[in-house]
């Protein structure tokens, strides 16, 4: 299964890329980490089943905003 990711919010000046998170759905820590670059849209080959998956942004600094989870596609 492929799981495509895509954002739609304005970018901040100091954005250096966004990491996608995931983890089990019985793990209460994200388990992996995948950094993904200053992308919009982003096609991840794994399966979507038993997972959450979320986004979360860096800044040059190295700072990391909250994760965000996805709102599934039509």
């Amino acid at each position: 299964m492929v799981v495509a990711l895509q954002s739609y919010v304005q970018q901040p000046p100091d954005l250096a890329g966004y990491e996608v998170v995931w983890r089990e759905t019985t793990a209460p820590e994200w388990q992996k980490v995948l950094p993904v670059g200053d992308v919009t849209e982003v096609t991840i080959d794994l399966s979507k089943d038993n997972m959450f998956f979320g986004v979360r942004a860096v800044d040059r600094a190295g700072h990391r905003s909250p994760v965000a989870f996805p709102k599934p596609g039509s």
